[in-house]
């Protein structure tokens, strides 16, 4: 949300895989830049996600959503 000054970002893992915990990269004009690790924990008949839920928590108030999944 606009004038917030901390962010705290939570990502829900599909059935199958993880993430390591967000690390906050760059927080300025009002933009925040996370990133995780995607961890494969089981292939079997796992599809690959295309879409992440997650939940941004600041201290002017929270938002979620989904967001698309860029892996390599």
């Amino acid at each position: 949300p606009k004038g917030s000054s901390q962010a705290e970002l939570y990502l829900a893992a599909p059935s199958g895989f993880q993430f390591t915990a967000p690390e906050l990269k760059l927080q300025q004009g009002g933009k925040a830049h996370f990133e995780a690790a995607f961890l494969i924990v089981s292939r079997k008949h796992v599809p690959d996600p295309k879409m992440v839920a997650y939940t941004l928590v600041t201290d002017k108030g929270a938002v979620s959503g989904e967001v698309p999944l860029f892996h390599n």
